[in-house]
């Protein structure tokens, strides 16, 4: 399985249709400022992988956390449709899963959420609801 890290130098594809913004260049975020850049870079990266796959050792076993803040669904879809989609790898649970080597969990932080924060949350409830 590959790192993400490789994404940060993929460079952006150009597609059919409009001119896309430019993703500015910045040392101070490890995310793309754009949805599309992100999108477009898991997308070729997962289609790029060989051996997707191959099938996993069981007797190996990593569990992987996913940083994450509330507001990035977008993001998540995106790790959700590409690398976590690939044979071996499984949300993370307490016990093994059959055919599961890696496991995966998106990481929010649950206490001292900012002010802003907190009303994000209370908005996307009152959405669901």
């Amino acid at each position: 399985l590959s790192g993400a890290s490789a994404l940060r130098t993929a460079a952006p594809q150009e597609s059919a249709g409009p001119p896309r913004e430019k993703r500015p260049e910045s040392k101070e975020t490890s995310l793309p400022v754009l949805l599309w850049h992100f999108n477009d870079s898991w997308v070729e990266k997962y289609e790029m992988e060989e051996h997707l796959w191959d099938p996993k050792p069981e007797s190996i076993r990593l569990v992987l956390g996913i940083l994450t803040t509330l507001d990035l669904d977008e993001y998540r879809t995106v790790i959700r449709d590409t690398w976590i989609n690939q044979d071996g790898v499984c949300y993370w649970s307490p016990q093994p899963k059959p055919g599961c080597s890696v496991y995966v969990a998106f990481v929010h932080a649950a206490r001292g959420l900012a002010r802003n924060a907190r009303g994000y949350v209370a908005n996307r409830k009152n959405q669901t609801e």
